[in-house]
């Protein structure tokens, strides 16, 4: 059995600044035309967003929401598709930080070929929210250290101008 620690069919974190997680376009993840299938792309974000914010923070979002009832849901997504991706083909996506609120927070991705072509680009807005009872969420502060560290982080990496 081979050693699974590098496998490129899940994501991996090959890059801390800025924060980037390299994958594996499956065979699954594509349409019938043999590239990604436009919904994908926003799974890509996702995943790369939770892997961003347990590196930022040093916690999983299922732990928020266990162990303290807060979460970060996803309130707005958009995409910008550049470029067709196989099935087959590695893909970087890049993570940065955009505008910042008191609850809320834009998350920027740019994703690149191996060859350093763009792609794809995003952006996820997600609000920091507790739960006031059974299907019920209200917008909170962000925890002081978290902002601190998304603030930070934008600072030193920067959405890059299109």
């Amino acid at each position: 059995m081979k050693d699974n620690t590098t496998d490129p069919r899940t994501p991996q974190v090959v890059a801390r600044a800025p924060f980037t997680v390299r994958r594996l376009v499956r065979w699954g993840d594509s349409d019938p035309a043999g590239i990604v299938y436009t919904g994908t792309y926003l799974d890509y974000m996702v995943e790369a967003a939770e892997d961003f914010f347990i590196a930022l923070t040093g916690r999983h979002w299922r732990d928020m929401q266990t162990e303290s009832g807060t979460g970060t849901p996803m309130v707005h997504a958009s995409m910008d598709f550049l470029k067709p991706v196989p099935a087959g083909q590695a893909i970087d996506i890049a993570v940065h930080v955009g505008r910042l609120g008191a609850s809320s927070f834009d998350l920027h991705f740019i994703s690149r070929t191996m060859a350093g072509d763009v792609c794809f680009t995003g952006k996820l807005t997600g609000v920091h929210i507790r739960h006031v009872g059974p299907g019920a969420i209200a917008a909170q502060a962000m925890p002081a250290d978290w902002k601190a560290k998304l603030a930070d982080y934008a600072k030193a990496f920067p959405v890059p101008e299109k």
